[in-house]
């Protein structure tokens, strides 16, 4: 329609593009962190639930899921918002949940997993 601007939907902030800091050329690793993606998103899917029913223990114990394993993949990035998360549930603050949620939300849609150049040689 005229006048109608195109523009990106989500332009709330801008996350920018996140690797995983283990070695992608190494066919192992590299599976892990493309087995851990959709796990990430199941996760945080079940986060959402938790929160919409004030699960908050078990809410707790996805983040502290998250905390460990994020790093364990090589996603640093993911340790301050799940560590926060774990302690907002603990402590019932329910504004810092549901902020700390869609920021992890934001940051597994940003993870990249890199073609792999280096298959075959």
């Amino acid at each position: 329609s005229p006048g109608a601007k195109t523009q990106p939907v989500e332009t709330t902030k801008t996350v920018r593009p996140i690797y995983s800091s283990l070695p992608m050329d190494e066919p192992e690793f590299r599976e892990i962190v493309m087995e851990f993606v959709p796990l990430l998103k199941q996760k945080i899917q079940l986060m959402k639930d938790a929160q919409a029913n004030q699960q908050l223990d078990e809410l707790a114990k996805l983040a502290h899921w998250l905390k460990g394993s994020g790093g364990t993949v090589g996603f640093s990035e993911m340790y301050e918002p799940a560590l926060a998360l774990e302690l907002a549930a603990k402590e019932k603050r329910f504004n810092e949940i549901r902020r700390l949620i869609d920021e992890l939300d934001s940051l597994s849609e940003a993870i990249v997993v890199p073609e792999c150049e280096t298959v075959n040689q």
